[in-house]
């Protein structure tokens, strides 16, 4: 669905800092970074994606935002209101996320290996001896 997050973001509590992590597609964490980060780190970064889409893995940006006691009491109560709506709970929800998903700093980008499914090869195969022609859509580059 065009409309779901791309990016997933979850909060940890050290002994001495409140960290805010986020995992997801390029298209959706490289924006969020900081205005500020280094172009070489951008630059490599974007090298690193493109290399490791063109391997067919599936690549995830990672990054990071600390984050001081007031901000996360804020952004944690604004979660929870949300979470707390029975109507446009998903809007409120996307609104939060947008005040707390900013400012990140990059950290790196992994890749996957994204097997199929146990027999989907099978039935692609069977498809294609059938004359079907077959298109498949992924999310990735």
């Amino acid at each position: 669905a065009a409309d779901l997050p791309r990016e997933a973001s979850a909060f940890t509590r050290g002994p001495r800092r409140i960290t805010l992590f986020c995992k997801g597609a390029d298209s959706a964490v490289l924006p969020l970074a900081r205005t500020g980060e280094l172009p070489v780190v951008r630059a490599r970064m974007d090298q690193d994606v493109d290399a490791f889409a063109r391997a067919g893995l599936r690549t995830l940006i990672l990054a990071a935002r600390d984050l001081p006691e007031d901000v996360y009491q804020e952004l944690d109560a604004a979660l929870q209101q949300s979470l707390a709506l029975a109507e446009d709970r998903a809007a409120a929800l996307a609104d939060v996320a947008q005040q707390m998903e900013k400012g990140f700093t990059l950290l790196g980008v992994t890749a996957v290996e994204d097997k199929l499914a146990p027999g989907v090869g099978e039935t692609i195969q069977a498809l294609h001896q059938a004359g079907i022609i077959i298109w498949v859509l992924t999310g990735d580059k």
